[in-house]
């Protein structure tokens, strides 16, 4: 009497189909993983971007919003001090009081209760700007620019509040001034496109410091990552300082995988006067 054997395991053959079915199910699984995570690279990176891009054109603007310009003003009436549509060199405001006595020849006193500002002033790097009636040359009011030669915190103002005192150069101008004029405190500085290492990077500086140009935001695009482009009080292009009512600021950074760009405008502080 036969036996009928029973057939157990698997043939070659079928282990082979199996082996690559596996092989091309896992294959898909990885690709998909891979391009999941490279999607997720690259919006993670495009955030970040987009991030840094605006957080850059903030600092551009608030530097830029203070600006002022006068109409065929003189220069110190100017917080423009050149320009360019990949730079810019300007007053750069830092601080602002009042006085609180009466200015001698070289030297004026502000509250500290009153001042609004980041940091004390610096003597040498700082440079202010004091707001009057009358010069002696007109009787139209105006700033009038004073270098800052010593800062000291020792004298009070009447009544025993803190004070600033600002030793600037002597002017006889000064003498008597009463106290409650306004004082601003200012710092030149400059903005502008700079390549290192064969990228483009915007970058800042302290010019009366004499700084080293630091990065501020990067890399750009190319040397047109950053640009400005000057209008007038008509909103008409134009390359005089004392003519610019505001600035369109574009700004385009580039990442790995990413690359974000934004353009925006800024009116000056005074641009409708």
């Amino acid at each position: 009497m036969l036996t009928g054997r029973v057939r157990q395991g698997f043939t070659l053959i079928e282990l082979m189909i199996a082996t690559v079915i596996t092989v091309m199910v896992l294959g898909s699984i990885y690709q998909s993983v891979l391009v999941t995570q490279r999607a997720a690279r690259t919006q993670g990176e495009q955030l970040a971007l987009q991030s840094s891009v605006r957080g850059a054109v903030l600092l551009v603007l608030n530097e830029l919003r203070e600006l002022s310009t006068v109409a065929e003003g003189a220069g110190h009436r100017n917080d423009i001090l050149s320009m360019s549509p990949g730079s810019i060199s300007y007053r750069a405001m830092r601080g602002a009081g009042f006085t609180c006595t009466a200015s001698s020849p070289n030297q004026l006193r502000i509250s500290r209760t009153g001042f609004s500002g980041f940091r004390d002033p610096q003597p040498g790097r700082d440079s202010l700007l004091l707001y009057a009636d009358s010069t002696g040359t007109g009787s139209v009011p105006e700033w009038i620019p004073l270098p800052i030669i010593g800062v000291s915190t020792t004298t009070a103002c009447p009544g025993s509040a803190p004070g600033i005192t600002l030793t600037t150069s002597s002017n006889v101008w000064l003498t008597g001034k009463a106290a409650g004029l306004p004082v601003r405190i200012y710092e030149p500085m400059e903005l502008r496109v700079y390549q290192s290492e064969g990228q483009f990077w915007l970058g800042t500086r302290s010019i009366s410091a004499g700084e080293a140009i630091q990065p501020l935001f990067g890399p750009l695009s190319n040397q047109d990552g950053f640009r400005l482009d000057y209008l007038d009080r008509a909103g008409r292009p134009t390359a005089t300082p004392s003519a610019v009512g505001s600035i369109i600021v574009s700004l385009h950074g580039v990442g790995q995988t990413a690359d974000e760009q934004l353009t925006t405008e800024v009116v000056l502080r005074n641009a409708a006067l």
